[in-house]
């Protein structure tokens, strides 16, 4: 039962009257004339409020993700997604929108599944996205909680194991950091991009469009390289300092 209950309902759900109203007509397609209040509102209101307090009654956090109730293709791997995909998965996450939950979580799993279900380049601005994001709307509430929390785990995790590498790597320069170099850090993405299309030979549009495990691989393999660089140069500096002590 609680399948009638679709992600969009959520904003008639979480208000702080919740607008059983609404809710009744669109799942049972309550009409508010004569006939319908004599026969059918008292029916319809019990079996609208049973349903949202049932699912009230569910704590969302704890919704697991059952692949068997979802129609909606999800990539196994979150860092497969496109570099452009993750950036406004990252941005979403960040933000402090004041927006309808259940929007949100459409939009960030239409972001992150994208791919997985559509042909072409991601594009949030394109006719397909926006399809696809009225898909998930109407899919029940349940499942695309469910593979929202799944997703949101996944982002997560991947951001968590990124920051665990690129720390392993982090060469440390206070000259640059008394220098004022920490500022540079809100070009990260641009440099990011610029470096991809140097180093793949692809174009600026290109570049968006591919993997985040490609474009973040790519910038550990060069924060790795540069690691190494400084390491060297610190053990031919310990070396010359020695020789000359020697000597």
């Amino acid at each position: 039962m609680l399948d009638k209950l679709k992600l969009r309902h959520l904003e008639a759900i979480t208000q702080e009257k919740t607008d059983y109203a609404s809710l009744m007509v669109d799942i049972y397609g309550y009409k508010n004339n004569w006939l319908g209040k004599k026969l059918m509102f008292l029916k319809l209101f019990s079996k609208t409020y049973s349903l949202v307090e049932e699912l009230k009654s569910i704590d969302p956090a704890k919704i697991e993700f059952d692949p068997e109730t979802c129609d909606i293709k999800y990539p196994q791997n979150i860092d497969t997604i496109t570099f452009a995909a993750m950036m406004e998965i990252h941005s979403l996450m960040d933000s402090k929108q004041n927006r309808d939950i259940g929007d949100l979580m459409a939009e960030q799993i239409a972001i992150a599944c994208y791919s997985e279900n559509n042909e072409g380049n991601f594009d949030k601005d394109t006719l397909e996205f926006k399809n696809f994001k009225t898909h998930i709307d109407n899919s029940p509430a349940i499942s695309m909680i469910g593979l929202y929390n799944h997703i949101y785990r996944q982002v997560l995790a991947s951001a968590k194991m990124w920051q665990e590498r690129f720390l392993s790597v982090q060469v440390e320069d206070k000259d640059y950091e008394n220098a004022g170099g920490k500022r540079m850090g809100q070009f990260n993405i641009v440099t990011t991009i610029k470096n991809i299309c140097n180093d793949f030979n692809v174009s600026y549009e290109q570049a968006w469009q591919l993997s985040y495990a490609l474009t973040q691989t790519n910038s550990y393999s060069r924060a790795t390289e540069a690691h190494i660089q400084k390491r060297m140069s610190d053990i031919k500096e310990e070396r010359m300092k020695r020789e000359r002590k020697v000597s």
